[in-house]
């Protein structure tokens, strides 16, 4: 293995809402804690694989609506034709650089 190999770790903290998660995440980017809204940190849903709308398991409609109630975006995805894969990794950078203003 090259040296220039890096690994990458991703971490999904999953819980119900306000039990700390982006309290934890954010003692950890920036060293402290604030009891204020730490709604800083940018999401957006991605349902992927809407080619094989037959295997679908959650509806448009429901996923909708979860990310509704969370004033986060929805998109619906797919890698193998290209639909909204642009429109989804743009709306979630100009929310990361929306969020750094």
């Amino acid at each position: 293995m090259s040296q220039n190999n890096k690994s990458m770790l991703k971490i999904l903290l999953l819980g119900d809402e306000f039990v700390g998660k982006s309290c934890l995440v954010h003692r950890y980017v920036y060293g402290g804690y604030s009891e204020k809204n730490l709604n800083e940190f940018p999401v957006a849903l991605v349902g992927t694989k809407i080619d094989l709308e037959n295997e679908r398991e959650v509806s448009t409609q429901e996923a909708q609506k979860w990310c509704d109630d969370l004033l986060i975006p929805y998109f619906e995805c797919s890698a193998q034709d290209g639909t909204n894969v642009k429109a989804a990794f743009h709306a979630l950078l100009l929310r990361v650089m929306n969020s750094r203003t």
